[in-house]
Formats: C-alpha cells, sequence, structure tokens
C-alpha cells in the first residue's frame, strides 16, 4: 500500500507537495490543501501500480500544472531520481494522468511541486 508525507501508514512510498515553494499541506483549512490532497491521491493511485516504483528506493520531484477545467496541461520531471529507468517509469505513469477529478481553486498558483518518495 501507499501513504504520503504525515498521514498514518507504514509502508514507504509517499508523496510531499510545494506550491511554489510555500508548504501545500500546512495548516489551515484552505482550498489549496485540499487540492493538493487530490493531486497527491490521483497521483498515487496511479504510481502504485508500478510494481518497479514499489520495490526501489528513490526521491524524485514532479512539476504539474493544472488547467482552469482540471485536465492536466503537462508534467516535468524537475529533479530525478538519478535512476533512468525510474524516471522514464514515473513520466510515463503520471502522463497516463489528464484530468484531475476537480478543478482548481481560483487563484492558485503553478506549478504544483510534488516531492515522491519510495523506500523499500
Amino acid at each position: 500500500g501507499l501513504d504520503a508525507d504525515g498521514s498514518a501508514g507504514s509502508d514507504g512510498f509517499g508523496l510531499a507537495a510545494r506550491k511554489g515553494g510555500t508548504g501545500l499541506f500546512g495548516g489551515g483549512g484552505s482550498p489549496f490543501n485540499w487540492y493538493g490532497g487530490l493531486i497527491k491521491n490521483q497521483m498515487l493511485n496511479l504510481l502504485s501500480d508500478q510494481e518497479e516504483l514499489r520495490r526501489t528506493g528513490f526521491t524524485a520531484v514532479v512539476k504539474v500544472w493544472v488547467k482552469p477545467d482540471g485536465s492536466i496541461d503537462r508534467f516535468e520531471l524537475s529533479r530525478g531520481s538519478n535512476n533512468p529507468r525510474i524516471d522514464e517509469i514515473i513520466s510515463r505513469t503520471l502522463n497516463k494522468l489528464t484530468r484531475i477529478s476537480e478543478p482548481p481553486p481560483p487563484g492558485m498558483e503553478q506549478p504544483v511541486k510534488l516531492r515522491i518518495n519510495s523506500r523499500v
């Protein structure tokens, strides 16, 4: 199974998010916190299907741009895992995510930065 940084769970795979260098999940009931959770959950669902990602330890940083209707404009692997094979799997897998289940909240800065951690 998968979990995100700061949530309950015992596995080794997590996803932390940042918006423009500020904590996206830090405190309060901000709509940005809520939306960051949606992005996180949808990415974790896709990445958890990849056996090689589940059994390899790595950290990578991804940037994602979301259009006003919730569709994904683009992804960018801004800091790779130092393993070209893992980077290719991450990129290929995330390209399958074409839409977030809800549109982004008004005023949300982009890109949303996501740090993906896998511990084995």
